[in-house]
Order: C-alpha cells, then structure tokens, then sequence
C-alpha cells in the first residue's frame, strides 16, 4: 500500500467542503435578506434580537450572535444580540485573537461549515460552547 495521498480525492474532497461553505453562506444571505425585508420596521435593540432568533432558526443555528468593535484596536467584540440554546443569552466581550471573527475583520465574509473548533483550538468560547460551524 502507497502512503502516498489521493490527488483525485484530495481535490473532490475539497470542492465538496467549498461547495457546502457557498450553500451555507447563500442560505444565510438569503435568511438575513428575508428578515431584513420582513421585519426591518422593529425598533433598535428589539431588531437586534429579533434577528439572531430568526437567523439562528432559519439556518438551523445553536448559537448566533451580532457584535460590534469594543475597541479602537480591533482586538475585541462586544455582542449586542446573543441567541444560544433557544433563548437570548447575556451580552459580554471576547478577544478576537486566534477566533474566526479574527479572519473576518476588515475582509471578507468566511464559513467553516464544520470542524471551526478544531481549526481554532485556541478560541474558548468555541471550545466550551462545542460550536462546529461558523459563518461570519
């Protein structure tokens, strides 16, 4: 037997997870079209939650959450809606470093529909939380 990878499965492998990270970032464009279409008219922090329940429930979410900047540097998030474990959940701060909220800032939107905890294994909340995917 060769230890000698696969380049054919390799390559299929691949496409199918960005095929699925393209499905899913679609889908959650889609969802948050849709609420921001439907339910726009409510008010401020009310909008807020109301969107990370729905969000969470139209893509099939255990956790969501908005955040915004906490500081002038970047380095952390303060969330103002936080959606877990079918309710809302109180707001806090985290450290951005080594978490895919990292990867986001200032760029691009990214998915990792599975696996997020063990590509970051230095993010606490995704450990402690268990979080597979993530969408940002």
């Amino acid at each position: 037997m060769s230890s000698i990878p696969d380049p054919a499965r390799n390559t299929a492998e691949e496409l199918a997870r960005l095929q699925s990270s393209e499905s899913r970032m679609r889908a959650t464009e889609t969802a948050i079209r849709k609420i921001l279409d439907n339910d726009s008219a409510i008010p401020g922090p009310l909008f807020l939650a109301h969107m990370t329940r729905e969000l969470s429930a139209a893509i099939g979410a255990d956790f969501t959450l908005i955040g915004e900047l906490a500081d002038p540097n970047c380095e952390s998030i303060r969330t103002v809606s936080f959606f877990g474990e079918g309710r809302h959940q109180e707001n806090f701060r985290y450290d951005l470093t080594h978490t895919p909220c990292e990867q986001v800032i200032g760029q691009e939107a990214c998915c990792y529909p599975a696996n997020a905890a063990n590509l970051f294994p230095r993010d606490e909340g995704l450990q402690r939380m268990g979080i597979e995917g993530y969408i940002g």
